[in-house]
């Protein structure tokens, strides 16, 4: 960015040797007598009269004293600066706002596709559990809660930031002395995408001040589940978590297993394991077959060498007649050679016991639903129970219920 008394320039490498350079355009007001006639709105100018002649003669004053020209203009365009939101992104659970149809701002932040696609996931899958009867109508109150707090965010931050480069004289004397390194700072979790700041509800259980002792590191309910690459205890490749958390529309158990090594730990695991075997069944499919619409990952805290895949309860590593083990379930947190990105820090960044471990409930959109210990069994249903259809047997026959 060039900027000097007379306005600021954003300029934008881009192939075959062009530039793309962003311009302030003067207001309607601003013109001395360049002929450009005032469309009427706000001292707003009518973008289909600006010409290349007018982005030269903005471009010369703020470069000055050195001097720009162009032979060939590719491509231009007008963009009026605006920031919007709706006020509501649902009505009745029937009607549902969107990517632009939601919020509007101008390109300076790159976030407008990006918040947009993340809108459409977030909505998607919860349509697409309740469309199949799997999950609870309630959860399609949390598209709102959670995607317009974000979009006033969004909004905030483009304001901010537009101010930097249009030197917008309606904000306050605050906001503009404010310097862009410092509006970056105050969003800097919001727009790398580290934090959402989900609220409470039906999908987002906070923790209690016991579990807040507990849990003091990134596992935070209503958050991206905190990104680490993973050894395969069965193959011993390397993923980030991000490519094993599938995006297939179902909530994951993901149980952190601590170090099984210990006999105490082991037997907790094991215990885990016979509950979860009745957990995963209590609850309808997306696809409306057998299998649920919960399942399970393990990630334990043990040297991959001394444990075996065999050692975990077979519901954390279950068989299917035509695919075999599932062995892309267990998997482990500690260091290796041969990729120097699998760290082994995982629970030490998740602010887990690398010992006792926890189980973390994750979204099919990735982010912690629910966090707690491994005996928490009526914390786990209690907070499934909220969300997903249950499946009761009467009488033989299949009945289902949400609890």
């Amino acid at each position: 960015m060039v900027e000097n008394a007379t306005g600021s320039i954003l300029i934008v490498p881009r192939e075959r040797n062009l530039i793309r350079v962003y311009v302030p355009m003067p207001k309607a007001d601003e013109i001395q007598s360049n002929g450009v006639q005032d469309s009427g709105m706000n001292g707003r100018r009518d973008k289909s009269q600006f010409t290349p002649d007018d982005i030269r003669r903005v471009v010369k004053a703020i470069l000055s004293p050195y001097d720009f020209d162009f032979q060939n203009c590719e491509w231009f365009s007008a963009y009026g600066v605006g920031q919007r939101v709706a006020s509501t992104l649902s009505r009745e659970n029937r009607v549902f706002l969107a990517g632009d149809a939601a919020h509007s701002h101008s390109p300076k932040v790159g976030m407008g596709m990006n918040m947009s696609l993340q809108d459409g996931f977030n909505l998607g899958w919860k349509l697409a559990l309740v469309a199949k009867g799997a999950a609870s109508p309630s959860i399609l109150d949390t598209y709102n809660a959670e995607r317009l707090p974000l979009a006033k965010m969004l909004v905030e931050y483009d304001r901010q930031i537009s101010s930097q480069f249009t030197r917008d004289e309606s904000l306050s004397d605050d906001t503009t002395k404010t310097s862009a390194l410092e509006i970056h700072k105050q969003f800097e979790d919001f727009y790398e995408g580290r934090k959402a700041f989900y609220p409470v509800s039906s999908l987002v259980r906070k923790h209690n001040p016991e579990d807040e002792r507990k849990f003091r590191g990134l596992m935070i309910p209503g958050e991206k589940f905190p990104v680490q690459k993973l050894l395969n205890q069965a193959r011993l490749d390397t993923r980030w978590s991000t490519n094993i958390l599938q995006s297939d529309g179902k909530f994951r158990m993901v149980v952190l297993a601590g170090d099984i090594r210990f006999a105490m730990q082991k037997e907790r695991v094991d215990q885990l394991g016979s509950i979860l075997a009745s957990i995963l069944t209590r609850y309808v499919s997306p696809g409306g077959h057998h299998d649920s619409s919960l399942t399970t990952l393990a990630i334990h805290s043990s040297p991959w060498n001394e444990v075996e895949f065999f050692d975990f309860p077979e519901v954390l590593r279950p068989f299917d007649d035509k695919m075999g083990w599932a062995f892309d379930s267990i998997w482990s947190e500690r260091s290796c050679v041969w990729d120097p990105e699998c760290s082994g820090k995982a629970y030490e960044k998740w602010g887990i016991d690398p010992v006792r471990g926890a189980v973390a409930i994750v979204r099919p959109d990735q982010y912690v639903g629910w966090v707690g210990e491994l005996e928490d069994f009526h914390g786990m249903t209690s907070y499934l129970d909220g969300i997903l259809t249950r499946r009761e047997i009467v009488n033989g026959d299949r009945k289902l219920s949400n609890v």
